[in-house]
């Protein structure tokens, strides 16, 4: 009986993992994103106020239920992605983008853009440097090529999605699954403030899309690479946000909030992941233009 009773639990607790076996990736064209379908379900948003490295921005902590699975871009979007869609229409994103590692190194530099910044990157980085009117006009060219309604996530979704089904920040070591600051920045910009991570992940700057570990959900760069454009207004607190899932939203919104830590951003000050971790939030205007800064496509599922 003891055996029996050992083996449904065991079958329940296999059920109740969101493991990469159970991934469900598709794209919806040929040359579209691929996507991911995220499960519906319940987690506490935010952090515990004895969580390392937590900011006052990430709570009051509450519970989110998004009820409905949705589809989350299984990286975020390319430069090759966004290439396809300035060849196509001949869109015109600023030359806004400052060069942050020349401004570090105290260099004069004018002004990059998407294409060309203060670092190099292939069709398979993630795309930098673009406004949030820039990632918006990508999503709306897409949604009509596809048809289908591509958005930006959800400042819930994106931590729901972050957290792969983890209540606590991952403790497996960050250079092995994110592109923060490290050995490499250091060497290769040794004028860069600390703190730096200890480990190597290999890349200076930005690197390929999906270079480091998926997550459970089967999401690569979560955390690190490029910080990610959210649907929602950035607010201080969570009180006014919703919580089922919904974007906060405002008519007049000043700053919208980024999630997920970029390649400049090292550890915490306590050592943990600091700026890396699922609740932690940024926030940014919509006109700006940082070669930190990047997006991946959300949208509803049938």
């Amino acid at each position: 009986m003891k055996s029996l009773v050992a083996l449904a639990l065991w079958a329940l607790a296999l059920w109740a993992l969101p493991a990469a076996a159970q991934v469900q990736a598709f794209r919806d064209c040929a040359d579209c994103p691929e996507m991911v379908r995220i499960p519906s379900g319940s987690f506490v948003m935010g952090s515990a106020d004895t969580e390392a490295d937590r900011e006052t921005n990430e709570g009051p902590q509450r519970t989110v239920t998004i009820a409905r699975p949705f589809a989350l871009g299984r990286t975020e979007v390319t430069v090759g992605q966004f290439a396809a869609f300035v060849a196509a229409t001949g869109y015109q994103a600023a030359n806004a983008c400052a060069d942050v590692v020349a401004q570090r190194a105290k260099r004069e530099s004018p002004p990059g853009n998407w294409r060309a910044h203060g670092f190099a990157q292939t069709d398979d980085h993630p795309v930098a440097c673009l406004s949030r009117a820039d990632a918006l006009a990508y999503i709306a060219w897409l949604s009509n090529e596809s048809g289908k309604s591509y958005r930006l996530p959800s400042e819930a979704e994106w931590e729901y999605a972050a957290r792969a089904g983890a209540p606590a920040p991952d403790t497996v070591g960050i250079c092995r699954r994110a592109n923060v600051a490290d050995q490499a920045l250091l060497r290769a910009a040794p004028h860069w403030p600390p703190p730096f991570a200890e480990c190597d992940d290999g890349h200076a700057f930005t690197a390929p899309v999906a270079s480091y570990a998926a997550n459970a959900f089967g999401l690569f760069d979560m955390a690190g690479n490029l910080w990610e454009f959210t649907a929602d207004c950035y607010a201080e607190r969570y009180p006014d946000a919703p919580v089922d899932g919904g974007a906060y939203v405002l008519a007049d919104c000043p700053r919208h909030t980024v999630r997920g830590g970029g390649w400049l951003n090292g550890p915490g000050p306590s050592g943990g992941d600091g700026e890396h971790r699922p609740a932690n939030r940024g926030r940014n205007s919509p006109g700006a233009h940082f070669d930190s800064m990047g997006f991946r496509l959300a949208r509803d599922l049938p």
